[in-house]
């Protein structure tokens, strides 16, 4: 199921934890995407700070 930033907020969460395949991990604050973004749609934008990767879990 594909979820928007603004049914996420909806259900009362407030942030994402964005996993890479290496195990490095980082927690974002969902308030800096707008309402009608997925969550799929930022799924290309993370390049892993741990192993350079750009293919999150």
């Amino acid at each position: 199921m594909k979820i928007t930033f603004g049914e996420m907020r909806a259900m009362g969460l407030r942030g994402i934890l964005v996993y890479c395949h290496c195990g490095h991990h980082v927690a974002l604050r969902a308030d800096r995407w707008p309402d009608e973004m997925r969550l799929s749609d930022i799924e290309p934008r993370f390049i892993c700070a741990g192993c350079g990767n750009r293919e999150p879990m």
